[in-house]
């Protein structure tokens, strides 16, 4: 039991890293686009 309950949350934590890193590209896409010159 123990085990499956690690396994789950290491995935969760796989799911939450890539989520992030989503949140993290477009932040830096919208830093982009409001420091680009007309």
């Amino acid at each position: 039991m123990l085990e499956l309950e690690t396994a789950q949350l290491a995935a969760f934590a796989t799911e939450i890293r890539a989520h992030v890193r989503g949140l993290d590209a477009a932040f830096a896409g919208n830093l982009a686009y409001w420091s680009a010159d007309p």
